[in-house]
């Protein structure tokens, strides 16, 4: 329960919480993943767009501490693999600024100069390697942790919408921090809505973005999105995929045991991150024939395995939409003013797949790289009952939950403890009672005794 190196307490995972991973790793399997990337098709080339979360970033952050994105961007970086290539984009929030990095973490409002950004890269990306080969056929697959879940699905919409401009015709304005915060191209490399495209989306967060558009386009033809269990008002899910798995196994959902960030891989204990990054890296590889990632070894320290109290960060946090116990979501994609009119039906919901598009897919089941498995653990110590409803109790007020205080507390008077601590109160009482009268008769008594006539006194 120590808030140790992560700065927050925690609690231990239970072995039904790593059942649940295993069961997720087994849906996984069941999926009919893109083949985008075939070993007998030399022209295809396979672009990760990597866009991080809000505060992460690979050039600021100690490398314990960078995200899922991070460490597998920086490892398709490292080992180049053929055919492959990456770009990075930091998390909403990230500048040099102390105040600029608090106020875009706040609004986001960096949020379109970063799908720019990385739609830049990929072109420049896209124009090399159709100069290297005309014939390229350029596929793209975004990986996003929390609102860079959101980038990446704004940029998959960006690319389905604009297709693939030339770099060396763009006219950009840029911030000092390298951010594109407007491009014109005059010049077409490939047609909109003919990229085939994947995602991964780790915990999607939409706080504060909600105006730019993040609608799944036709043109992704395969996803997978993996929410937490967060408990912080201002980090609702966002299922900008339904729940489960859908339209024929193309698409898959899953909510898991954690907080955003263990989902996110970026704590110290980090078990319940390294599982959910091995998902995400196990889809990455299943859309090529070869494994061109290496999975993270799995924890053997039972300690490592802890859902964080993620609302412990920052004392601004609420979490009064937790009190029924679930996560709160909302589900809307699209920008309001689009989503105003009827004519938006996929405002609230992901476009289906283009079905010109999937008739040019191979699709294979997702294969599983092989790699230990976490430790069984063994039952939590029964805790102190009456510790566990002083947790609960300051969990309710910390959430300003008055109902849940008020029925932790008659829990506790109906609790042998408690009904011994309401008799200590009641002897107690009768004690005070007992000496206060006392103390009143002693003083009447006075009283009489002052009161009382004497005779005169007869001298000699």
């Amino acid at each position: 329960m120590g808030k140790g190196e992560d700065r927050v307490r925690h609690d231990p995972v239970t072995q039904e919480d790593l059942e649940r991973y295993a069961e997720a790793e087994w849906q996984l399997t069941q999926m009919q993943a893109p083949l985008l990337l075939r070993s007998d098709q030399p022209h295809e080339r396979l672009y990760i767009a990597a866009l991080d979360g809000t505060g992460n970033s690979i050039y600021k952050d100690a490398p314990e501490n960078w995200s899922a994105v991070g460490k597998i961007y920086k490892q398709i970086d490292d080992t180049k693999p053929a055919g492959i290539a990456t770009g990075y984009v930091e998390g909403i929030g990230t500048q040099d600024g102390w105040l600029a990095n608090r106020w875009d973490g706040l609004t986001g409002h960096t949020f379109g100069q970063r799908v720019e950004t990385a739609y830049f890269q990929f072109c420049k990306q896209a124009k090399a390697w159709i100069e290297e080969d005309p014939s390229a056929q350029i596929r793209v697959a975004g990986l996003g942790f929390s609102r860079g879940a959101e980038l990446a699905a704004a940029l998959s919409r960006v690319i389905h919408e604009r297709g693939i401009m030339d770099p060396d015709t763009a006219t950009l304005q840029k911030t000092p921090d390298g951010l594109v915060t407007r491009a014109e191209y005059t010049r077409q490399l490939a047609p909109p809505g003919q990229t085939l495209q994947a995602l991964v989306l780790l915990d999607p967060v939409a706080t504060n973005i909600t105006e730019h558009d993040r609608r799944i386009p036709p043109s992704v033809v395969g996803a997978i999105a993996l929410m937490s269990e967060d408990r912080r008002d201002a980090f609702k899910g966002n299922r900008l995929i339904p729940e489960g798995m859908t339209e024929g196994g193309r698409f898959l959902s899953l909510t898991l045991p954690g907080a955003h960030s263990d989902l996110g891989n970026s704590y110290a204990r980090d078990g319940l991150g390294v599982l959910s990054a091995n998902l995400a890296v196990d889809y990455l590889n299943s859309l090529g024939e070869r494994d061109f990632l290496t999975k993270q070894a799995v924890p053997q320290d039972p300690a490592r395995y802890v859902i964080h109290r993620s609302e412990e960060h920052m004392p601004l946090y609420s979490t009064r939409g937790f009190r029924d116990g679930a996560r709160d979501f909302i589900a809307q994609p699209g920008p309001s003013g689009a989503c105003r009119v009827e004519a938006q039906p996929d405002c609230t919901r992901k476009s289906p797949v283009d079905p010109a598009l999937d008739a040019q897919v191979e699709r294979r089941p997702v294969r599983i790289q092989p790699v230990a498995g976490p430790p069984r653990l063994r039952p939590a110590e029964p805790e102190d009952p009456i510790e566990a409803m002083f947790m609960r109790m300051t969990d309710a007020a910390l959430r300003r939950d008055v109902d849940g205080m008020l029925r932790v507390g008659r829990e506790y008077a109906q609790s042998p403890e408690g009904q011994a601590w309401l008799q200590q109160g009641r002897a107690y009482n009768l004690e005070q009672q007992a000496a206060r009268e006392r103390e009143i008769a002693e003083a009447l008594n006075r009283q009489q005794q002052a009161e009382t006539p004497r005779g005169p006194v007869m001298r000699m």
